[in-house]
């Protein structure tokens, strides 16, 4: 099922091994663009080959910096959806229609929830995801199940709300939590698909699941400002 007028946003950093599965396999749903972030192997010229409109930072830096050129890309173009997706393999391709049809149910954004129970996930990233879904879902009032998850399809008009706000600046792996806090606060309709969960150990080396949950918390004290206090003492109360 090719989908009109969405793209496909893989950002990547020394990916040669995966990227071009990962290309072809999104290529079959939606138009495909990658950001090579200051890779020092092959992925950019293999994503190209594959299929892919490839955009280069000479240097690495963050995936914040590289989802914002991302999405500036998007909007220079006439798409009407973006989806964002992993290039080592965590994301499966042939999932992204589960996110096109969640959209068509009326959501704005469609949030991959991965399932934590299973035993190939390990101990650090349960417990991480769990106290950054828990403290997240608390903070905002809204269900939050899975804070840290990257394959994530938005309506443009939601890519255009937020892309020029200076707040979401962060170039590592909390700017997504940190873009979550900010819709959820703002009551945007958010819709959950269950994907697949795949983990490796090559996987968890590239997270540190204590550190960045850390530092989403602090970027959740930053969006809500001076709310922080009153919400802190309101949710908590009701444990």
């Amino acid at each position: 099922m090719r989908l009109e007028k969405v793209c496909s946003l893989i950002c990547a950093y020394n990916e040669e091994k995966t990227i071009e599965s990962i290309v072809s396999g999104a290529k079959a749903y939606a138009d495909v663009a990658v950001v090579d972030d200051g890779s020092r192997d092959k992925t950019a010229a293999i994503a190209e080959k594959a299929g892919a409109f490839v955009l280069r930072h000479e240097a690495n830096r963050g995936k914040g910096a590289a989802l914002r050129t991302g999405f500036k890309y998007f909007l220079q173009h006439d798409y009407n959806a973006i989806i964002t997706l992993d290039a080592d393999g965590q994301h499966l391709p042939n999932e992204i229609p589960l996110f096109a049809e969640k959209l068509s149910e009326g959501y704005e954004v469609a949030v991959g929830k991965r399932d934590f129970r299973i035993a190939s996930v390990p101990f650090t990233r349960k417990i991480g995801n769990l106290l950054d879904s828990c403290i997240l879902s608390k903070l905002t009032g809204r269900n939050i199940y899975d804070a840290q998850s990257g394959y994530r399809m938005f309506k443009r008009h939601v890519i255009e709300k937020y892309y020029a706000k200076t707040e979401f600046c962060e170039n590592e792996f909390v700017y997504e939590p940190e873009l979550l806090v900010k819709m959820a606060m703002d009551n945007l309709k958010i819709g959950w698909v269950d994907i697949t969960t795949v983990y490796s150990k090559e996987l968890e080396s590239k997270m540190k699941p204590f550190r960045h949950t850390l530092k989403s918390v602090k970027i959740y004290s930053k969006c809500l400002g001076g709310k922080i206090n009153k919400l802190l003492m309101k949710r908590f109360d009701e444990l």
